[in-house]
């Protein structure tokens, strides 16, 4: 990897959290794996592997919540500007991406909470006793002081990762007997089933809504359907059953 694709690579990380591009909707797209995986394609030149390795990484993380700044699962905002490079670099795909990825999520939780607790919090306090004391045009720099510090540690940790993990990454693959890979490949087929069930514990109200989840999926093994087809199919039974129940406003609010 180069070193104009390791400050890239660091300097997309930040640019997708800092809110600089489209506010919070656009953080919270480009915050998920499958977006990260496109510019990641676009700067490595290999969109096809990037965007293979994130949906599989996506499809983990669909149920992913955070509620009360808890994270249902590990958080991997950061870490996978490394991990979807790093596979692609070593050619090991899907399972080396999703064990870097968890493997490295722990690094966002002390980033985040230094962000939080040592330099957004008194930046805050500052910010509050300046505009009490009208002096506004002071007050606004302090949102960019954060965005500094975000900005270093990524391109820091990001292209330090980049640079120097990269070489270890790929060394590390080629040593690893055949016993291993099939235990990671076992593991890593099992994760998306966690990422989905997440999101089915959220979407389904009752029980026998749990039909249309297998009805979709013996459309899509046992009769070959893509998942366009079976997505416009199940649109189409979504809105005939909203128009079938509209006048009840109880049985479409349970249904929803």
């Amino acid at each position: 990897m180069s070193l104009t694709q390791a400050l890239l690579l660091g300097f997309m990380c930040w640019l997708t959290q800092s809110n600089f591009i489209g506010g919070v909707a656009f953080t919270q797209i480009a915050n998920k794996p499958l977006t990260a995986a496109f510019f990641i394609g676009l700067i490595m030149g290999d969109m096809q592997d990037a965007i293979i390795v994130g949906a599989a990484l996506q499809a983990i993380y669909i149920g992913a919540v955070a509620v009360g700044g808890v994270e249902s699962m590990p958080p991997i905002n950061t870490v996978m500007w490394f991990a979807i490079p790093a596979a692609i670099v070593s050619g090991g795909g899907v399972d080396v991406c999703v064990t870097l990825a968890l493997a490295l999520a722990a690094i966002n939780t002390p980033l985040t909470q230094i962000e939080r607790n040592i330099v957004m919090v008194p930046l805050v306090h500052l910010q509050d006793r300046l505009c009490q004391s009208g002096n506004l045009k002071v007050a606004e720099w302090m949102p960019m002081i954060s965005q500094i510090y975000n900005f270093v540690i990524d391109m820091v940790v990001i292209t330090g990762l980049c640079l120097v993990g990269t070489d270890a990454v790929v060394a590390s693959v080629a040593m690893l007997p055949a016993w291993i890979t099939g235990v990671l490949q076992v593991f890593n087929s099992l994760l998306p089933l966690l990422g989905f069930c997440m999101l089915l514990l959220s979407l389904i109200k009752k029980n026998y809504q749990l039909v249309y989840f297998v009805f979709g999926f013996m459309l899509f093994k046992c009769a070959g359907l893509s998942l366009i087809a079976i997505t416009i199919f199940g649109a189409t039974i979504a809105l005939m059953q909203f128009v079938a129940t509209k006048g009840n406003t109880k049985e479409v609010s349970e249904n929803v």
